[in-house]
């Protein structure tokens, strides 16, 4: 889905405001990883489908962010931009290695995918 979503969501993004494009792409990302539990519980081509869905939402959000990068952030700063944004995902990434053992541990596997939504 990621790879379907990527260019479509960057034309979109440069023929008007990016803002658009990123907030649908969260929308659906986020969407997507709910409803995951309920996927996998309707047999696999549901779950696969659902999770191609979330990958097209998480690949809107990049070219917006570029987008939105090019144009609000000085050009000195956006190296200093993405290389705080990258930390981010890293951060967020080493912290959902932390926390999913333990949302599981207490709510079942269905409840990480709803917390992290």
């Amino acid at each position: 889905g990621y790879c379907i979503g990527l260019v479509p969501a960057g034309l979109a993004a440069a023929a008007g405001s990016p803002a658009p494009v990123l907030l649908g792409g969260l929308v659906l990302w986020s969407l997507a990883q709910g409803a995951t539990p309920l996927a996998a519980d309707a047999g696999l081509p549901a779950l696969l489908a659902c999770r191609a869905l979330m990958g097209v939402g998480e690949s809107a959000c990049v070219p917006a962010l570029q987008l939105v990068a090019a144009t609000l952030v000085p050009a000195p700063f956006r190296s200093r931009f993405w290389g705080v944004l990258s930390a981010c995902f890293s951060v967020g990434t080493m912290a959902a290695y932390v926390l999913t053992p333990a949302i599981i541990g207490a709510a079942g596997w269905e409840s990480a995918f709803l917390v992290f939504a």
